[in-house]
């Protein structure tokens, strides 16, 4: 802005002052005749702009939030420019402010879930927008060039504010889309600054220290870590208040928190209400069509209702006094939640929707068009909506369950293990995570130590269900077998447990050959289909890999890594006549020369990621 003020030649010292001002260097007052009539032209504009400034109303949230911005701010900066220079009424800066404080008003307006956090960002963004252009207002009616400049300098550090927060990604929401790439220990420990070490347990001496807690056992804390990482696509405000919440009611209430029975219903909805959540998640991120989304939206329902809602109100109904875990045993999850609505204001669970939450147990909808109708076409909501309903009890689950490890913490009592399921809790999880691959009428029966599968289906990442399922079975059972009957065929697969025992969270095969060597043990003991998860090909890949030199290295050395790779080979039943050959290859190069040239050997490279399996 290009502001004028009138001045005058100090009488007394000669000095410049501003007009109707004293002057700066001696003191002398200004006379009383003289005037300022740009500055006052300037204060007439702002005092009728204050006395006519328009009230608004929320509508929606802006379509093009960018656009509504740049038209807003346009607007305003032009009826700045315009009041600082000629204006003689404050029409331009009622309608330009008029168009900035509507955006704020509409931003304010809560956006669906899987939006709302960025929604409240962007809100804030345009708060400190408009703080800005207020500062400027003030700057307009400055009795002196000085102060304008001070009043336009705490304008400008809010408009670089607002942009900064526009453009911000927060922490948790960058956390989130790195678990698509990484696994969840590496980009906890990279959050908190620690390497990524060459195993679990150097992670957990990393992390222990930087989150301040002393022992080993921080799996606590990495529970609440992971809760807040999920959280990018719920309300992250809510999921903390219901957190605090649930922590405070269980506070001095570490019987609850020790209850057995309750402990293993517990961990069996974390299980489960996960596994629900990743397939939902992978469902959108693949953009199916909204009949599937819909589907596995209600699943995921099912599974927060019958599992996690259960689970969380239940202790919170009998640390309030209000019942007995026996005689919520036999109770339906209705009326428990219910008595969660009477007794349980901060949960605020009238607020979910019983339509979607009534739909998921009963596994009722139609599409129509874009729509889903729900209660018998009683209930009728966009997709979005549906979604965001969803999301809402997903959101309340995850309150919950942090605001139990945040009470678990704080009593000292620890997460609940897989030890301490019950045959039939395992069975529920082994069928959560067989279905969340796309199998149908899991069924589980024990052998000696074996534990035999069945299913319907016509394929599944079986290496990946035996690494999920392995430490839920009791530690007896050595075998898993599994019998997939399809339309076209049945299909078998087994797997030793003892080497997916051995695997650590977070391994990443193309990190260490530590790591590496964890992974193809397990795989060397796992069949599907007759065969090894791993072709021939990448087995004799991974050994090429290992023989190439590296610092320090020694022929020795080299040869010992092929090694390693060529007995795993062997385990797993693969062709290692291509890695018996490269091994004679390296070997000769430690030979004495013979008349004939030395060999020469073409190293290929290991495929970047991790080496496909089933």
């Amino acid at each position: 802005m290009r502001l004028k003020w009138s001045l005058r030649t100090c009488a007394r010292c000669g000095g410049e002052r501003v007009a109707k001002r004293p002057c700066p260097e001696c003191g002398t007052p200004a006379a009383p005749h003289e005037i300022q009539p740009d500055l006052d032209r300037r204060t007439k504009v702002v005092s009728e702009f204050r006395a006519g400034r328009r009230e608004v109303s929320s509508t929606s949230f802006p379509h093009d939030l960018v656009t509504a911005v740049d038209t807003a701010t346009d607007a305003v900066l032009s009826a700045l420019a315009d009041a600082a220079r000629w204006d003689r009424h404050a029409d331009g800066l009622i309608h330009a402010f008029e168009l900035l404080d509507q955006l704020v008003a509409d931003t304010s307006r809560l956006r669906p879930r899987p939006h709302r956090n960025r929604g409240r960002r962007e809100h804030q963004a345009v708060l400190r927008l408009r703080m800005g252009f207020e500062q400027f207002l003030d700057a307009l009616t400055s009795a002196t060039p000085l102060d304008a400049q001070r009043q336009e300098a705490v304008g400008q550090r809010h408009l670089d504010s607002a942009s900064e927060v526009l453009a911000e990604v927060n922490r948790h929401d960058d956390l989130s889309e790195q678990l698509q790439e990484r696994p969840l220990m590496e980009v906890l420990g990279a959050d908190h600054g620690v390497a990524a070490g060459e195993s679990f347990t150097d992670m957990i001496a990393g992390l222990g220290p930087k989150l301040g807690l002393t022992g080993d056992d921080i799996s606590l804390q990495i529970a609440i870590d992971a809760v807040d990482v999920a959280t990018a696509a719920l309300d992250r405000v809510r999921v903390l208040e219901v957190s605090d919440y649930v922590a405070g009611l269980l506070k001095d209430h570490s019987e609850v928190l020790e209850d057995h029975d309750w402990r293993t219903e517990l961990l069996a909805a974390i299980l489960t209400v996960d596994s629900r959540a990743n397939t939902f998640v992978q469902v959108t991120d693949s953009d199916e069509h909204d009949l599937i989304v819909v589907q596995k939206a209600l699943d995921l329902m099912v599974t927060v209702r019958e599992r996690g809602l259960r689970a969380g109100v239940a202790a919170l109904l009998v640390a309030g006094g209000h019942a007995s875990f026996e005689e919520l045993s036999v109770q339906s999850v209705g009326p428990m939640l219910k008595a969660g609505e009477r007794h349980l204001p901060g949960l605020r669970l009238d607020q979910l929707s019983r339509a979607v939450r009534d739909a998921g147990a009963h596994q009722d909808f139609q599409m129509d068009r874009e729509a889903v109708l729900l209660d018998r076409g009683r209930s009728r909501f966009t997709v979005e909506e549906f979604i965001d309903q969803v999301l809402a009890g997903l959101e309340l689950h995850q309150g919950i369950m942090r605001g139990i490890y945040v009470a678990m913490t704080e009593s000292g009592v620890g997460l609940p293990s897989p030890a301490e399921l019950s045959s039939r809790e395992r069975l529920d999880v082994v069928r959560y995570m067989l279905a969340a691959a796309g199998v149908r009428d899991v069924d589980m029966s024990y052998d000696g130590p074996t534990v035999k599968i069945t299913g319907r289906g016509d394929s599944l990442p079986w290496a990946s269900v035996v690494a999920g399922i392995a430490d839920i079975l009791p530690k007896d059972v050595e075998m898993v077998a599994l019998e997939l009957t399809g339309d076209r065929q049945t299909l078998h697969g087994t797997a030793q447990l003892h080497a997916y025992r051995q695997l650590q969270p977070g391994d990443d095969p193309t990190r260490s050959d530590t790591e590496l060597l964890r992974f193809l043990r397990a795989t060397s003991v796992t069949r599907f289909a007759g065969q090894n998860p791993l072709e021939t090909q990448i087995w004799t890949n991974i050994a090429t890999h290992m023989s190439n030199e590296r610092a320090g290295d020694s022929l020795a050395d080299r040869v010992r890594r092929v090694i390693s790779i060529r007995d795993v080979a062997r385990d797993a039943a693969v062709d290692t006549a291509a890695i018996e050959t490269l091994l004679a290859g390296l070997r000769s190069l430690g030979a004495p020369p013979t008349a004939g040239a030395r060999a020469r050997l073409a190293f290929a490279p290991l495929p970047k990621g991790t080496p496909p399996h089933n």
